[in-house]
């Protein structure tokens, strides 16, 4: 690699900087309206591309499901940087509270998955309508580079230019061992052909497989419900009445996956002791788990994700108080069956399915017959880039590689991405769930919120310097001559 330091001509700032943002969701969303509502009249482009016909909802919260509830109490959900309690507010000042009498469980109100869907909506709206945030409801098919800014084309054929592209879509989706005829209903609200009496089994035991257990009880579904995944772990419930974040001592020197199981287990039990809830230890781990995480090795990194992990996982993301209820009700009278197993085949069979499976602490295999398969199990991270077309694009470009955990793509410490000769591209981002390598803890709102407000302050900070670097690399599929700005 070649460096070239060359005398700056001109101020670089923020003024009239083109940003594109890949992904409409929770995340893209955000990101948008804080460069819109921090750039006014700097004469710049924000164009998100979302497929969606809204923006701010994504997956999670574009349903019209009146069971689909939110696992976290409504205070709790800080979704505006500067304002932590503005979708609670929202809520009392719009009458959803007072319309949604069964949203208080255990002191706590758990709203609606539509409601903050609705909420995101009605954030972005003003921003949309002003002009400060183009929406093109269109798949981005490539991303490449001309003559130092990044062009992108969409699944219309149009093409568009921006200086700086923030990559903020969503997980691939689950991948199973499934034979083509197989019947499998993916989305968690799309029960329609399921009757009353049929048999169910779900692959997955995470909060999804949750929503799709309490929609299926919503329904007044009759036959048996199966549940299956490798450790069969279910979310935890979450504690009646409200907690904070408490022994954040206990975990600053550890540096090992075993010294934080210890600290761990030091910690609730001295919780617990002082009559304080187990969930208040897993609320402080969570705000230090990304400086923990990246203090540690790459080899104990990858000991807490195989060993300690899942665990971590079903306690910090948990269930509303209805929902643990409905689980208890289910399981003790014997509709509902958890399954700790590997699922190795699923092939169609009179109209239905059959899965083999590898029970865990089993010698055989054995198989179950079911009406449906509902797939809730975790998104398929090996094939992200053959899921999303444009980060193949990037990836044999050299712009982007995948980070050695598995999660997604690989970026530094202040989400640009991490190009494959392992340089950070200064002008692309890696945000939300596809930077878990990085941060590992980026599945809240809370989490998302903070990381858009790191990357709204990158791009719109002004540049101010005597002279400027430039790094020429050896990248395939670079015309010659071409730089990357770092």
């Amino acid at each position: 690699m070649l460096r070239l330091r060359l005398p700056t001509q001109s101020r670089h700032a923020s003024e009239g900087r083109r940003t594109a943002i890949v992904g409409g969701g929770f995340t893209g969303a955000t990101l948008a309206m804080l460069l819109a509502r921090r750039s006014s009249g700097q004469g710049g482009t924000i164009t998100v591309f979302e497929p969606r016909s809204t923006l701010g909802t994504g997956l999670a919260y574009d349903t019209a499901d009146p069971n689909a509830r939110l696992n976290v109490a409504a205070h709790r959900i800080r979704a505006v940087p500067g304002n932590p309690g503005a979708f609670h507010a929202w809520l009392k000042s719009t009458g959803r509270l007072e319309a949604d009498p069964q949203s208080s469980q255990g002191g706590m109100i758990y709203a609606r998955r539509s409601d903050f869907g609705d909420f995101m909506q009605a954030q972005i709206q003003p921003e949309l309508r002003a002009g400060r945030i183009a929406h093109v409801q269109k798949n981005v098919m490539s991303i490449g580079r001309d003559h130092g800014h990044w062009c992108i084309s969409d699944s219309a054929g149009q093409s568009y230019e921006a200086d700086a592209v923030v990559i903020a879509t969503s997980n691939p989706p689950a991948r199973l061992p499934l034979d083509r005829g197989s019947d499998l209903i993916r989305d968690n609200f799309d029960l329609s052909g399921v009757k009353p009496d049929d048999r169910i089994v779900i692959a997955g035991t995470g909060l999804t497989a949750m929503e799709m257990l309490e929609t299926l009880h919503a329904r007044g579904h009759r036959g048996s419900i199966t549940m299956i995944s490798r450790t069969g772990l279910l979310p935890r419930r979450q504690p009646d009445g409200d907690f904070t974040g408490y022994g954040d001592s206990f975990f600053r020197n550890c540096r090992t996956a075993a010294s934080l199981l210890h600290a761990i287990r030091g910690a609730v039990d001295q919780v617990t002791r002082d009559g304080l809830p187990w969930q208040s230890v897993i609320e402080a781990l969570r705000h230090q788990a990304p400086s923990l995480w990246q203090a540690m090795s790459v080899s104990e990194r990858l000991r807490v994700k195989r060993h300690l992990l899942r665990w971590y996982e079903v306690h910090r993301h948990r269930m509303p108080p209805m929902t643990a209820e409905i689980v208890q009700s289910l399981q003790a009278s014997g509709q509902l069956t958890i399954l700790a197993a590997q699922i190795r085949d699923v092939k169609a069979q009179g109209g239905g399915v059959i899965l083999q499976l590898s029970p865990r602490g089993a010698s055989s295999p054995v198989s179950i017959k079911a009406d449906h398969l509902l797939v809730a199990i975790g998104p398929d991270h090996a094939g992200i880039l053959d899921y999303h077309r444009y980060l193949r694009t990037l990836y044999d470009a050299g712009f982007i590689k995948t980070d050695i955990y598995g999660f997604g793509i690989a970026c530094d410490a202040r989400s640009r991405a991490v190009a494959r000769d392992g340089y950070p591209v200064n002008d692309l981002f890696i945000a939300g769930a596809l930077a878990r390598g990085t941060f590992v803890e980026l599945a809240g709102v809370p989490e998302l919120a903070s990381q858009m407000e790191r990357i709204a302050r990158q791009i719109l900070e002004p540049a101010i310097a005597p002279t400027r670097t430039l790094f020429i690399r050896s990248l395939p599929m670079l015309a010659r001559g071409e730089t990357i700005p770092t």
